[in-house]
């Protein structure tokens, strides 16, 4: 009897061990609080900003975490500072049980920026609280605004079927390349309703005198399918392109109205895939299979848009959201996929692209250019051309900036810095570049092909003008 009441001890024992386990996990996991992100681009804040932190579950009691302050070519209280204070280089948060986030203010004293060099570290170096604590995740955070003085790059085009569209940060050394067939339509994100083609792979467009979808059949549009196009050499057809200067008044997407009566039925020639044949050396085959026609409607949503569309004889209609995004130009959607995409960088962290490019010829129409450049109007990077004969390139400073030269066009840099029959560099020219921030760069492109003579393969240097 002794023996069975004893294991029947240790059995109840176990059991309700076991249940108190199970029962409260959370006192055995550890509270970690982390930032939110890793780093935040300095030029970004123009007077404050929060820092956010986050909690790995919700606090059972009152806590303090700490957290040091390192800075690099930056003073406290001179460039920069926070809210709370820091003393001896260390901010102090208190935590309350139940608090769910956790934040401080870093506050920019020098906007716009004397130096590009400037780091500031927040690391996160101690948690007082009265339950188990793990320093862990993201337990660093760097603001920093690094702008890069010079730089040499050889963009990711991708070869002779120049598949992708590469958007350069000259500022930030960066680069952010993206296929070209991979989205369709730009949903601008300003205060206008204005929609853009993807001119990189030949699209063209134009209204219909319908209103709704279901009214538009093959046999209504049979006739335009042979005028809504690109590189007819006609020179009528540039009305069914956007204006290649990049003028936002000049896209063949009518301002979207926020009536949707107002709102035409469009017809949407899709253009080409990405080729993928393989040209004689020194040519290019940007152009792969022919993507097909769709028909689009598009109403305002709010402070969105709504996009309806469909095959031309297609009567289940699919339709999105298009959410603006105001720190980007443009949100981008695929009627290939059905999916909103990312392009573009932020409005403000690119400067010139290299894509290949509808443009118009005089008398011609509109033709598709490859290995061109632009820059980014509609964020506010402009450019101009610099011949040789006026200025070198080495002795070129910013004193010789010619503020009346840079334009609202985004062909500034266009294909004038090198020519395709023969393929060879113009090396008469270089070009300025002033950037959303104000700063102004002098660029000079090095070669147009590999050093096999493989087009596709473009290089280019560039240095800030201080």
């Amino acid at each position: 009897m002794k023996k069975l009441g004893f294991l029947s001890f240790i059995t109840a024992l176990f059991v309700l061990v076991a249940c108190s386990k199970d029962d409260s996990p959370s006192q055995t996991e550890p509270l970690v609080i982390s930032f939110e992100k890793t780093a935040i681009d300095y030029s970004t804040i123009e007077n404050e900003a929060p820092i956010g932190l986050v909690f790995s579950q919700r606090p059972t009691a009152n806590g303090v975490l700490y957290i040091q302050v390192e800075a690099t070519n930056a003073t406290y209280d001179t460039d920069f500072n926070t809210l709370p204070t820091a003393a001896l280089n260390e901010i102090v948060l208190p935590f309350t049980a139940g608090q769910e986030t956790l934040s401080f203010t870093f506050k920019n004293l020098i906007f716009p920026f004397d130096r590009g060099d400037k780091k500031v570290n927040f690391t996160i170096t101690k948690i007082e609280y009265p339950g188990e604590t793990a320093i862990q995740g993201y337990t660093k955070l760097n603001v920093s605004f690094e702008t890069f003085s010079r730089g040499f790059f050889a963009p990711n085009i991708g070869g002779p079927n120049e598949p992708n569209q590469v958007y350069i940060d000259l500022s930030k050394g960066k680069l952010t390349d993206v296929q070209r067939d991979s989205w369709d339509l730009g949903f601008y994100a300003g205060n206008e309703f204005k929609v853009m083609l993807n001119g990189s792979v030949a699209m063209a467009a134009t209204a219909l005198p319908q209103t709704n979808l279901a009214d538009v059949t093959e046999e209504s549009v049979a006739a335009l399918k042979t005028q809504v196009a690109t590189g007819t050499f006609n020179p009528t057809n540039t009305i069914y392109i956007d204006n290649p200067s990049g003028d936002l008044n000049g896209l063949v997407i009518n301002n979207v109205s926020d009536n949707p009566a107002n709102n035409p039925v469009y017809l949407i020639n899709l253009g080409f895939s990405v080729g993928t044949a393989a040209p004689n050396v020194g040519s290019v085959a940007i152009n792969g299979e022919h993507r097909g026609w769709k028909k689009i409607k598009i109403n305002r949503d709010g402070s969105n848009y709504k996009i309806q569309y469909a095959d031309i004889d297609g009567s289940n209609f699919k339709e999105q959201v298009i959410t603006k995004v105001s720190a980007f130009n443009f949100t981008f959607y695929s009627l290939v996929t059905n999916q909103v995409k990312q392009v573009q960088p932020e409005s403000k962290n690119w400067d010139i692209a290299f894509t290949v490019f509808t443009n118009i010829i005089p008398s011609a129409g509109s033709y598709v250019y490859s290995n061109y450049v632009i820059n980014n109007v509609v964020g506010g990077a402009k450019a101009y051309k610099v011949s040789t004969d006026n200025f070198s390139y080495a002795a070129f400073t910013k004193a010789n900036v010619d503020e009346s030269l840079f334009t609202a066009d985004q062909r500034s840099i266009g294909d004038s810095w090198r020519s395709v029959t023969p393929v060879a560099m113009n090396q008469t020219v270089f070009y300025v570049v002033k950037d959303p921030e104000g700063n102004y760069y002098k660029v000079k492109m090095l070669s147009v092909v590999s050093p096999e003579g493989v087009r596709g393969n473009a290089t280019f240097e560039y240095e800030i003008l201080p």
